[in-house]
């Protein structure tokens, strides 16, 4: 026995272990990436701790161990079990990965979430039942991580999102202390979404993660919060003298309160650049920064009725007077058409790249030379019936971009528009257009001639073999679907044969490269025939939806194929 505890000692792995003290130093501090030397050093100590496993497992064999020194001899097997095992961790092939590095991949993660789950849940549906956020579960994996995503990369900790409902939530301000307190100081973007429950238990809650928030307000770089209240709205204020680094700000009101008012929380945001309002009532218009915004979203409830004269005025007013805006979102209910007179001028903006306007009465006050997207129609939040636009909307539109000289339009997107010859004026003119998107809910037997002539003119070719309408289109969306079950016109002439054809000769022979048909009726049938339907559902980056409210399915809706078709 005296042989076998000698054996054992001599082989105790801090006498024996090679470089010692590196050792010792890279055990304590792993979340460092070893060097050629040092693993040189790791990998001649790994050696000699398994010579003295080998050694000790054989004395642990002996019979002649009594109970204590066999005991003893366990012990150390642990031991050095468990040094064996940090020895290889320090050799895994990931740790030749600097920590910068390392940081850069968990930066993939670095949306932090907070979801308490709550405890009825459908079972067929389990979203988020056992919801953890991904750089949670990274930063258990080894100690080295964890100190990675602790303290080496507060820009892990920048981007958060506060999703909370009342069971077990008492913990989230804990939890949003430590997460801010991980930032180390860097300008942070959060999205902070909740439900009211207007108990006092909520109030509280909402209360203590705005406070905590508001400790770091210096710091709100973009932010989304979601108002139930006035009293939630007084907590924002509350912070307001402190948004100096606030870049972008999008406030989502649930309340139809209409007394509320936002103007309060801009006034010292001096880099405050993109803002947007949603579910504000229609007739909302409040001193906005304006003038220092390049992006303004205006999401509106549907009220039944358009805005006042006064509200559109000021709005256009406010667009007139924001000299850096590239980007005007104003999807409101239009108002009638008025002329302009003679002697009206439209408003210049020869930074505006991207409206979304739903008053073509607006369109009509302005020149947009440098206008990249349009998307005209009417998008206001709740279920709402199709709000058809004005007669003149495809006229506004063309002299617009007339006036502004047919800028280089990339996207078009009409929404319930009345279909003319005028339109194909507009899809004429605009060479660069790459993206058309047209959505019809309310149909007028005028509007099958107008798009025999659309599919009549895409197909036609000029002497090289090239198609000169449309050149550069890449895609385009056609939706006639009844979203809220209204009687459709039960035929449409101009999707037949002839469309399937036209659209498989563009994707072989032109840019085109995407297409989707959206077509609903209720009885009737179509005048495409089944094999072509076929064909354009096998054609690459083609997608054809039907269907029929009264069979309630499509594919009865199309024409039985030809004998000749049959025989092909």
């Amino acid at each position: 026995m005296t042989s076998c505890l000698a054996a054992v000692t001599s082989y105790e792995w801090m006498r024996v272990i090679p470089h010692k003290r590196a050792i010792v130093e890279l055990l304590e501090h792993p979340e460092h990436c070893l060097l050629f030397a040092q693993r040189l050093h790791v990998e001649a100590c790994l050696a000699a701790v398994i010579r003295a496993q080998e050694k000790l497992a054989t004395a642990i064999d002996e019979s002649s161990l009594k109970a204590p020194a066999k005991l003893a001899f366990t012990k150390r097997a642990e031991y050095l079990h468990h040094i064996h095992d940090e020895l290889l961790t320090l050799l895994c092939p990931i740790r030749r990965l600097p920590v910068e590095l390392l940081a850069r991949i968990f930066c993939s993660l670095k949306e932090v979430s907070f979801y308490i789950p709550t405890p009825i849940v459908l079972p067929t549906y389990r979203p988020h039942a056992h919801y953890r956020p991904p750089l949670r579960d990274v930063m258990l994996v080894c100690k080295q991580w964890y100190n990675i995503g602790d303290a080496s990369c507060p820009s892990l900790w920048v981007d958060l999102r506060i999703d909370f409902n009342h069971h077990r939530a008492s913990v989230l301000p804990h939890v949003l202390a430590s997460t801010l307190r991980r930032s180390r100081g860097h300008p942070i973007s959060f999205e902070f979404a909740h439900h009211d429950s207007g108990t006092t238990r909520s109030d509280t809650l909402v209360r203590s993660v705005y406070k905590i928030l508001a400790e770091h307000s210096s710091r709100w770089r973009k932010v989304h919060i979601d108002i139930h209240s006035e009293r939630e709205l007084d907590w924002c204020r509350s912070v307001q003298p402190k948004l100096g680094c606030l870049e972008k700000l999008t406030l989502s009101l649930t309340s139809r309160n209409s007394s509320f008012d936002v103007a309060g929380l801009f006034c010292d945001a001096p880099n405050l650049r993109e803002l947007q309002l949603h579910g504000f009532p229609a007739n909302y218009a409040t001193a906005l920064p304006m003038h220092r915004l390049t992006s303004f979203e205006f999401a509106s409830v549907y009220s039944g009725k358009a805005p006042d004269a006064s509200v559109r005025a000021w709005y256009l007013k406010a667009l007139q007077d924001s000299p850096t805006l590239s980007r005007f979102d104003y999807p409101t209910i239009p108002t009638p058409y008025t002329a302009p007179s003679s002697s009206g001028g439209r408003i210049l903006k020869p930074l505006v790249r991207e409206l979304s306007i739903g008053d073509p009465a607006f369109l009509a006050s302005l020149l947009l030379p440098s206008l990249t997207s349009l998307v005209m129609g009417c998008f206001v939040e709740g279920v709402i019936p199709a709000i058809p636009q004005p007669p003149e909307t495809l006229y506004i539109i063309y002299k617009m971009l007339e006036e502004s000289r047919f800028p280089s339009l990339i996207t078009l997107t009409l929404s319930n528009v009345l279909l003319d010859d005028t339109l194909l004026d507009i899809l004429d003119s605009l060479d660069t257009l790459q993206s058309f998107y047209l959505t019809l809910t309310e149909w007028d037997e005028q509007h099958d001639s107008v798009l025999e002539e659309f599919v009549e003119d895409m197909w036609n070719e000029d002497d090289d073999g090239l198609f000169p309408f449309l050149p550069s289109l890449r895609s385009f969306d056609l939706e006639l679907e009844d979203r809220y079950h209204n009687s459709l016109y039960s035929e449409y002439l101009f999707f037949d044969d002839s469309f399937a054809e036209m659209v498989l000769a563009r994707i072989e022979r032109s840019a085109l490269r995407g297409v989707e048909v959206s077509v609903a009726s209720e009885g009737g049938s179509w005048p495409m025939g089944k094999s072509k339907v076929r064909a354009l559902r096998d054609a690459p980056g083609v997608l054809i939806n039907a269907w029929d409210w009264e069979q309630e399915s499509g594919e009865g809706m199309f024409m039985s194929d030809s004998s000749e078709d049959d025989e092909d």
